[in-house]
């Protein structure tokens, strides 16, 4: 009889956790979420940036090998319809770009009757902002055109700027011999600026 009162003892005990061990699991929770969430948006962040600074190289590098190859100057430009190169300040370089055969040199560059538009690349997917300058006249540039052997008249930078500020930006440093690399400051040293 005894060995059946340890049984049934044992039965009614209820396994689980406490009100207590509950609040303390789901306040370690809490804390590592809060550790983890600014680290995972900043990985975001940095993909987007790193993402959309390749696609530039790659538009860079195309409108160079297509100057190179067709023998003509080859354009990119910002454009917001894909169809023609904007300028002035309404159309960023966020907004979309082209790259096109620019066969009657035209300044500034426009796509006209017969020229080949060779590739459209579009907008941005965030609110981040991409500018570009010519860093020996100190301008923005609506256009950067490769002559037949590749090359540009002057060194361009792209700089990319998120939310984060001038602190997170990185660039697009064109030589004048048309080869782009990424930088993370002006070619003296200088802080990239954002927008």
């Amino acid at each position: 009889i005894s060995r059946a009162v340890a049984d049934t003892g044992a039965m009614e005990r209820s396994s689980g956790f406490s009100l207590v061990e509950l609040m303390v699991g789901l306040g370690v929770a809490a804390i590592l979420i809060s550790v983890a969430v600014p680290g995972f948006e900043n990985v975001t962040l940095d993909n987007r940036r790193d993402a959309a600074l390749m696609q530039l190289m790659g538009a860079i590098q195309l409108a160079r090998s297509e100057a190179v190859k067709r023998r003509e100057t080859v354009v990119l430009c910002k454009s917001g319809d894909g169809a023609s190169c904007a300028s002035g300040g309404a159309i960023g370089w966020a907004d979309g770009r082209l790259v096109f055969s620019n066969l009657d040199e035209d300044d500034p560059p426009a796509v006209d009757a017969g020229e080949t538009v060779i590739r459209v690349y579009p907008a941005l997917s965030d609110t981040s902002a991409l500018v570009a300058e010519d860093l020996v006249a100190s301008t923005e540039i609506d256009a950067l055109a490769f002559d037949a052997a590749g090359e540009t008249e002057a060194r361009s930078l792209f700089t990319y700027c998120d939310g984060r500020g001038a602190s997170e930006a990185q660039g697009v440093l064109v030589a004048r011999t048309g080869r782009p690399r990424i930088v993370d400051s002006y070619p003296d040293g200088g802080a990239l600026v954002c927008p």
